[in-house]
């Protein structure tokens, strides 16, 4: 859905920004993720391998390590 697109408005958020991808989503391609989290400025990518669209189902422990270590304000483990 057209309307339903982020991409046009992605340089208004001005709030630190975690973005967590599925590297296997089908839904989203991982291009996606990759797209949002450059149109945020200072937005951070997390991407996941052997995980769909649902990374907080799919990869429980990785994901609650990269979202705490964000919360922090650390560096967010790459995967």
């Amino acid at each position: 859905m057209g309307s339903e697109r982020l991409d046009g408005r992605l340089a208004e958020i001005h709030v630190p920004t975690l973005v967590v991808w599925g590297k296997q989503d089908e839904l989203l391609p991982i291009s996606s993720g990759e797209r949002y989290a450059a149109g945020i400025a200072g937005a951070r990518l997390v991407s996941f391998e052997k995980c769909g669209h649902v990374p907080p189902v799919e990869k429980v422990p990785e994901f609650l390590s990269a979202v705490t270590s964000f919360l922090d304000g650390g560096v967010t483990p790459a995967h």
